[in-house]
């Protein structure tokens, strides 16, 4: 075999090994969240009484890496704490002492490293996420007036079946979950499926503000163009919702806010393209 056959010989080797060692298979991506506000849809499975009105809501989502002094960090199956905003905002309102971060937030760890079959990240047990609130008398406002009594109030989230959808397309920007949720002596049951990034989409009018200019006013009613993915500078939205275009969206008309239309991952059939 002269020099000339022997060197394409060596090549053809070469390339066989690396069609059979290589594929075009697009690697898991380690189980994370996005990072923010999901606006979630909660679907009422069991209760009735002032507990069971949820329709839609946010919640604040983090995934993090542990560590800290002495200790390496760890990038595999991170924590992951979940914040109702109801729980904020009755912390902002009651402003209740001695009350850690940590105590609002659910918190539980991926249980995988990467996405399973279906590709969902699921969570693990989800600590309850408690406040039992003594009432507030009123109190003068320093103003002439007096703030708001507020009466004693108990909330519960029990989070449960927590999991996070990972492609390439959509990496953990969609939850799905369970929930049982207390307020005062009512309990109820949910399904909640979630979003990232929270957009509103109420309707708007532009009337005449109080100092005589103009100002855009709600109108209580759904404005689906909101939670169009695809830029519309004619229209004042030149970056669009920002919401993946691979998923299936709706402005909920009792939240007015860009909610998952089906169980998580609510996925279109054929994800939208937007033009140039």
């Amino acid at each position: 075999m002269n020099a000339f056959a022997l060197k394409r010989t060596i090549l053809l080797m070469i390339g066989a090994a690396a069609v059979t060692t290589c594929s075009a298979e697009q690697p898991k991506v380690l189980c994370t969240t996005a990072h923010g506000g999901f606006s979630v849809r909660y679907t009422l499975v069991k209760g009735t009484g002032d507990c069971a009105n949820l329709k839609g809501g946010v919640m604040g989502v983090q995934s993090y890496v542990e560590g800290g002094p002495g200790k390496a960090p760890t990038f595999t199956k991170p924590p992951v704490a979940i914040k109702p905003a109801e729980v904020g905002d009755l912390v902002d309102k009651y402003s209740p002492m001695g009350l850690m971060p940590s105590q609002q937030a659910s918190i539980g760890n991926f249980t995988d490293d990467k996405p399973e079959a279906d590709g969902f990240c699921r969570v693990g047990t989800m600590s309850p996420l408690s406040l039992d609130l003594p009432a507030v008398a009123a109190m003068p406002d320093g103003k002439g007036g007096m703030t708001e009594a507020l009466p004693a109030v108990k909330v519960k989230y029990q989070l449960s079946n927590v999991r996070f959808y990972l492609s390439a397309a959509v990496i953990g920007t969609v939850m799905g979950a369970d929930l049982e949720y207390t307020r005062n002596d009512c309990t109820a049951t949910y399904k909640v499926s979630g979003i990232y990034p929270t957009i509103g989409c109420e309707k708007t009018m532009t009337i005449t503000g109080p100092d005589g200019k103009p100002m855009d006013m709600g109108t209580g009613e759904p404005n689906e163009s909101a939670c169009d993915p695809c830029p519309d500078p004619a229209n004042g939205r030149p970056a669009g919702s920002m919401i993946g275009p691979d998923l299936d969206i709706e402005c909920n008309k009792d939240a007015l806010l860009c909610l998952p239309r089906g169980d998580a991952p609510s996925l279109r059939a054929t994800p939208i393209i937007c033009k140039d």
